[in-house]
């Protein structure tokens, strides 16, 4: 498998915010996002399976283990192989939505973070949008999804989500699109609002707060 990198940090987004966890970066995406703060996805080191489980065992204090990217799925035959081996509580894979997971991984999974894109991310949207992919997930009963919001219009855009493929509220998160902790500053409060009248959840990007734009944690 092609992998970026392994660390040892806090799950700064999403429904487990704040949960100890072990990330495996891998490399590679299928979409080029113009807010991407991971822009070097691109680079990594083709590594052995067992390899990475060893890498993985050491962060025995971690609860979870966070499988992020780039795109995670492009590389799920060799996580069908390493969930397995891997030791932890509980496995989340981020996903953007666009590829459909394989029975042998949903198996292996406990949650699915699915971030979709919006038109904000500077996608074509036939490239950005797979409703089998959508479905399938929804299927698993391990998911949720998180929005990267910029403005009160891109609101719009995940009504029209929910109601096309019935999400709950209780499982769309909406989280400001900053990169900086002034950033999310001024734009916390507002959507924050935005989620309280819509019935949504809100995150913040906790690891922004805290360290700032870097990488490793």
């Amino acid at each position: 498998m092609k992998v970026h990198e392994i660390f040892y940090s806090l799950q700064g987004e999403g429904r487990l915010i704040g949960v100890t966890s072990v990330f495996l970066r891998l490399s590679g995406c299928n979409l080029n996002c113009e807010f991407c703060d991971t822009k070097y996805y691109t680079e990594g080191m083709k590594t052995d399976i067992k390899d990475i489980a060893r890498r993985i065992a050491k962060y025995s204090k971690a609860s979870d283990l966070v499988v992020t990217g780039g795109e995670p799925l492009l590389q799920q035959k060799g996580l069908e192989k390493l969930l397995p081996l891997v030791p932890t509580d509980r496995i989340t894979i981020e996903t953007n939505g666009t590829i459909t997971p394989s029975a042998e991984l949903v198996r292996e999974v406990d949650l699915f973070s699915i971030s979709p894109k919006l038109s904000n991310s500077g996608n074509p949207y036939e490239k950005r949008f797979n409703a089998e992919a959508i479905y399938r997930l929804l299927d698993t009963d391990k998911a949720y999804f998180k929005f990267v919001i910029s403005n009160p219009k891109d609101i719009e855009e995940v009504i029209e989500m929910q109601d096309k493929f019935k999400i709950h509220n209780s499982d769309i998160y909406l989280m400001p699109k900053a990169q900086t902790r002034i950033g999310l500053w001024f734009k916390e409060r507002w959507l924050a609002q935005e989620c309280l009248d819509k019935g949504y959840n809100f995150t913040t990007r906790m690891h922004i707060k805290l360290w700032g734009k870097k990488k490793g944690v």
